[in-house]
Parts: C-alpha cells; sequence; structure tokens
C-alpha cells in the first residue's frame, strides 16, 4: 500500500476492515455472498480513494503529530489521532465508522454485528493503524468486538432472571448461567479463533 495524491494504493480499507471485523464463523462467507452488489464492488476495488481533507499538524521531534485526524471514503469515516515519521512510519489510535446504509446491510446479514452499531446506526470500531509505507496495517481491536457480543449476551440472560425469577426456578437459573460461561468458553475460543486467522493472513 501507498498514498498518493489522495488515493490508498494496492490497498483495500474498506475491505480489509470487513474481513477483520467478521470475526463470527461464517460471517465473512455470508457478506460475500449476500452483500448487494455495489458494496461488494468497492470492497474489490485495488485501491482506496479518500476524499479531500485539511487536518492541523504539529512537527516535534521529526515527527508529523495530527491530533484530529478526519479520513473519510465513500463508506466509511477514521477519526483519531496519529504520527507520521519522515521514514514514512505511521501510528495512529482511530474510530471507523461505517455508513448507515453499509451498517444495516451488514447488520442484517450478521445479525451479531448488529451489537457493534452506535446510536446513528453505524458499525464502530476502535481501530490501530501501523506500520510503514508501502506495508502498513489496519487492525481492529478484537477484545472489543468479542467483548461486545459477550456483554450483550449476559445482559439479556440476566435481564431474563431479574425480570421472571420465579418462572426460571432453580433449575432454570443454573440453566442460565451454565448457558453464560458456556458463551464465555465459547467467545475464548472464537477469539483463539480469530488470533489464528490474524497470524495465518
Amino acid at each position: 500500500a501507498g498514498l498518493k495524491d489522495g488515493v490508498v494504493l494496492n490497498y483495500n480499507v474498506l475491505g480489509q476492515l470487513l474481513k477483520k471485523i467478521s470475526i463470527i464463523p461464517g460471517a465473512e462467507e455470508a457478506i460475500q455472498a449476500r452483500l448487494p452488489g455495489v458494496y461488494k464492488a468497492k470492497m474489490n476495488e485495488p485501491h482506496t480513494l479518500l476524499r479531500p481533507v485539511v487536518m492541523p499538524i504539529r512537527i516535534l521531534n521529526g515527527q508529523i503529530i495530527v491530533d484530529q485526524m478526519v479520513l473519510q471514503t465513500d463508506h466509511l469515516t477514521i477519526q483519531g489521532g496519529g504520527l507520521f515519521g519522515l521514514d514514512k512510519s505511521i501510528f495512529a489510535r482511530t474510530y471507523v465508522q461505517v455508513d448507515p446504509a453499509l451498517s444495516s446491510s451488514l447488520a442484517y446479514i450478521v445479525p451479531q454485528l448488529q451489537l457493534l452499531l452506535n446510536a446513528q446506526g453505524q458499525i464502530e470500531v476502535p481501530v490501530q493503524i501501523q506500520g510503514r509505507f508501502p506495508r502498513v496495517q489496519v487492525l481492529p481491536d478484537k477484545d472489543f468486538i468479542v467483548q461486545k457480543i459477550f456483554a450483550s449476551t449476559a445482559q439479556e440472560v440476566i435481564s431474563n432472571l431479574i425480570q421472571n425469577p420465579a418462572a426460571a426456578g432453580e433449575s432454570g437459573i443454573q440453566n442460565s448461567v451454565q448457558g453464560l460461561l458456556s458463551s464465555k468458553g465459547g467467545l475464548k475460543s472464537l477469539l483463539g479463533q480469530v488470533v489464528g486467522r490474524d497470524k495465518n493472513s
């Protein structure tokens, strides 16, 4: 990947992001099969076109510091702060927001992704951008994604027990707790799969 005239060369940010956040088993295949053609075409483009942007910068100790970085493509907004070195290195902690229409399509195809929606209906995940051009990595926070899924599962189980403890009974409570622990174990296994996928990618 490289950056020239507002174009990230040889790197599709949208495609790589969706590949990395689709950690639910089978999600990547479902997205590829069912995503509307206009989005699928964007995912498969060889480059990423960035919209024109003006950002305030500071220069300190040979590094360009961007405190309020905002980058936009047709379907993504990247916001955060970062450091750019004169050796073409980059390190940035950001949030990536997927536009509401695409987020809605993705959440419909993979319902678990609904847990990543913000108040504006955008899939939003913390992302670390690091490397040195032309080798730059976009790394979504896997722990954040897994915790979101587990927290929702736990909240649902606890809410059901609070609302109707008599109906659950002792055996029901035990089953609920066991189910919750199983979910947690499953998520640990899922995280293991993600780490394995990253090592192989």
